[in-house]
């Protein structure tokens, strides 16, 4: 998009998205992204950043949020041209029920020369987005997401072109198909993409829990005698306890630990047949880890 001023006072640049017949928006389908050329994002810079309807990304390009955005307070120079790219990248799962979509972009004077507000049409353009079922893709992602404190795990990707990793807080961790994470608590990890033949986005999320301990191993099992448990813990382990407990969650046995990582023999001989579970909890009270154990005649 050509951007020009023919007065020197300031201007707006409007992005004005048009509903579907069926009533949808653009927005909410793609993902409409702004990219200023670095004469025109330093006159944006000097007047402030004014405007809204967007959000501003890593590489300084503007992610539309609505139908309705703009930015203001631009006071070109008159005796050279701007340029801005508009770019329409829809998402990859969403499919509207009308798929053509109509939008314009309009430059407009912002002030008269009396400093009264006015929308003075400068020029602009008027812009057609239609969306195929034919550039479609699936992404597959790969890693553990049980995870004890301090462990780390490698996320894969495959299935499309271009991959960025963000944590929680939308800080960009890898722009590779894998990276790797060493998380200290339990959190989501989003996965964006770009692929397909005609570049759609898309948007993955991935989990993972974090344990501050684990049952290792529980043998034999089923048992009719004694239960071997191995067991760990990173956090802290002072009254920290192994307990079994009934199907009806009533207590049948506890153990206080001594140490963080180690093993102990229970005696179930005196149980009835049955199903029991074998919980590893944190002196607090919480269940880091629970195990099914089975006790035969």
């Amino acid at each position: 998009l050509l951007v020009y001023s023919s007065k020197h006072k300031p201007v707006c640049l409007r992005y004005r998205g048009s509903a579907s017949d069926a009533g949808e928006q653009l927005h909410q389908f793609a993902e409409v992204k702004l990219k200023l050329d670095t004469a025109l994002y330093h006159v944006w810079q000097i007047g402030g950043f004014v405007g809204n309807g967007f959000e501003v990304r890593q590489d300084s390009s503007l992610r539309l949020l609505t139908d309705n955005a703009e930015l203001c307070s631009l006071l070109l120079d008159t005796s050279r041209l701007y340029f801005m790219e508009i770019s329409v990248n829809f998402q990859n799962k969403k499919n509207p029920q009308n798929n053509t979509f109509h939008a314009d972009f309009v430059q407009t004077y912002e002030y008269d020369e009396n400093g009264n507000h006015v929308s003075e049409l400068v020029g602009g353009e008027h812009f057609k987005a239609i969306r195929s079922s034919d550039c479609e893709y699936t992404v597959h992602i790969t890693g553990d997401t049980d995870l004890i404190q301090g462990e780390n795990t490698t996320f894969t990707a495959n299935g499309a072109e271009s991959y960025l990793w963000y944590n929680e807080g939308n800080e960009q961790l890898s722009e590779t198909d894998h990276f790797t994470a060493v998380p200290a608590y339990s959190q989501c990890y989003y996965l964006e993409t770009t692929g397909g033949l005609c570049g759609y986005v898309s948007r993955d999320t991935i989990c993972v829990h974090v344990s501050e301990g684990e049952i290792v191993t529980l043998y034999p099992n089923p048992t009719n005698d004694n239960v071997h448990v191995e067991y760990r813990i990173t956090g802290s382990y002072t009254n920290a306890t192994i307990q079994i407990t009934n199907e009806l969650g009533m207590m049948q046995h506890s153990v206080f630990l001594n140490e963080p990582q180690g093993s102990l023999t229970m005696e179930v001989q005196e149980l009835p047949v049955g199903t029991y579970y074998v919980l590893l909890k944190s002196p607090g009270g919480r269940v880091l880890d629970v195990k099914t154990l089975v006790k035969g005649e």
